[in-house]
């Protein structure tokens, strides 16, 4: 994310990881999650990703911003038979991100 956290439970501050699922179309987001220090992100979106398939069903296509997703994301999308796609830009997630630096978040 960019940004450090700091909280008295740590003795350092923190760089959380953040997971935004959000449809492409509309652009509404589905899911979000910070990771705590103590979390893998990598983790956090498998669950995340499971999560959503477990309760909604499988999605045609999952598209991520980064290689570290898309290796995440790679084994769950060959089973399910989604298609996983790198891109760019995410722009729908990218004006929720950019609201939440506004917000100091």
């Amino acid at each position: 994310m960019g940004a450090k956290v700091t909280d008295k439970k740590y003795s350092r501050p923190a760089n959380p990881s953040m997971a935004l699922l959000g449809d492409a179309e509309s652009g509404t987001i589905i899911h979000f999650e910070m990771s705590e220090p103590d979390d893998d992100p990598v983790v956090m979106l498998a669950e995340i990703v499971l999560n959503f398939i477990f309760q909604y069903g499988i999605p045609k296509e999952i598209r991520v911003s980064n290689v570290i997703a898309e290796a995440a994301l790679e084994q769950i999308c060959g089973i399910c038979g989604s298609k996983l796609r790198r891109i760019k830009r995410l722009k729908g997630l990218d004006s929720f991100r950019e609201s939440m630096y506004r917000f100091g978040l």
